[in-house]
């Protein structure tokens, strides 16, 4: 029986990435629903802040579709804002971390003798990815500042304009 040991290395370490995977997409998870959540109430919050405006807003004669695309474009807004926010720190980490990686590495293979000219990356973050991070953002923003946007364009001016 012939056992090779770099195998049982190599399935040892996929195994913890993939143990690692997991955690993370569990803590995202949790970060993205709660995320969701305070975007809501942003805009929920906005919409009560704001009730006299939607009242002058309807009684000059906007519709319920102008007043829910003033608040959709906000929450989406909020979800460009909040999804570059996380672009740029991801970029900075995955930086600092391909650095520290390539460091580490050069140093092991020169205390080897061997000689490596390339950087290598450990984390590598593809344009398509942003770009897709990004559209889901804004569409999920959007998502969760629908419910008090509809609320806001169901009110009626002369009920809006009485709340003080």
């Amino acid at each position: 029986i012939l056992t090779n040991p770099t195998e049982l290395i190599y399935g040892n370490v996929n195994d913890f990435f993939d143990t690692v995977m997991y955690i993370l997409v569990a803590a995202s998870s949790v970060s993205l629903v709660v995320a969701g959540i305070l975007v809501g109430l942003m805009i929920y919050m906005s919409v009560i802040e704001r009730v006299k405006e939607i009242g002058i807003l309807t009684a000059l004669g906007a519709r319920r579709s102008n007043i829910r695309a003033l608040f959709i474009f906000e929450s989406a807004s909020i979800g460009a804002v909040s999804s570059l926010i996380a672009l740029s720190i991801a970029l900075t980490i995955s930086w600092i971390i391909n650095t520290i990686f390539n460091n580490t590495v050069i140093r092991l293979f020169y205390s080897l003798g061997i000689f490596v000219f390339e950087n290598m990356q450990l984390l590598r973050i593809d344009i398509i990815t942003i770009i897709l991070v990004f559209i889901i953002a804004i569409v999920y923003a959007v998502i969760c500042g629908l419910i008090p946007a509809i609320l806001a364009s169901r009110l009626k001016a002369i009920d809006a304009l009485r709340k003080e």
